[in-house]
């Protein structure tokens, strides 16, 4: 009976044994530049330049920005400037290059607008708190916490790339009150 105790230790140790191996692969690969734009009709242009960069590589986990990349926008051909805002139809092409991380290029035509069609929202009231008067406030406060859903028709043409953006305005009476947060 002793030998099984001393069998079964000695296969629980083989099947709970496990080994770690650090792992750096020596992959011999140059970081490449990326570029990261938001286009939206009206709006400045927005670029992100960073560069590629392995897992592996302590140095430049925290910072991927590149210092050194020029950007150039061309809006229909044309070099366009700082004060240039997009519009529906403009065909834009973006040239970021860096002496470090070579260059990238992208191309785009801004989209139209579609126009929503019929809008339905429906608010659900989940919360209604007020507090009382005290000291240092004489008004009553009150927050009141909703779900919204919306419903809506968009013309959504077949065949075609479409791009959506959907935003809302806030708006409260109460813009010099410190308890007011205007931000959902």
């Amino acid at each position: 009976m002793a030998i099984l105790r001393y069998i079964l230790f000695l296969l629980s140790a083989t099947i709970l044994t496990s080994c770690y191996e650090e792992f750096n692969p020596a992959i011999d690969t140059k970081p490449v530049l990326c570029m990261n734009a938001l286009i939206t009709a009206g709006e400045p242009i927005e670029v992100e330049i960073t560069h590629t960069w392995m897992f592996n590589d302590k140095a430049a986990e925290n910072n991927h920005g590149v210092d050194d990349a020029t950007v150039t926008i061309f809006v229909n051909g044309t070099t366009a400037d700082s004060a240039y805002r997009p519009a529906e139809g403009d065909k834009i092409r973006i040239v970021a290059e860096s002496p470090t991380y070579g260059s990238a290029t992208a191309e785009v035509a801004v989209p139209y607008s579609t126009p929503a069609g019929i809008v339905k929202p429906s608010p659900v009231v989940t919360n209604i708190w007020k507090a009382d008067e005290d000291f240092f406030h004489y008004e009553m406060l009150a927050d009141i916490t909703f779900t919204l859903n919306i419903e809506m028709d968009v013309d959504d043409p077949a065949g075609v790339d479409n791009y959506y953006l959907f935003g809302y305005n806030w708006f409260s009476t109460q813009t010099d009150n410190p308890m007011h947060y205007g931000e959902l």
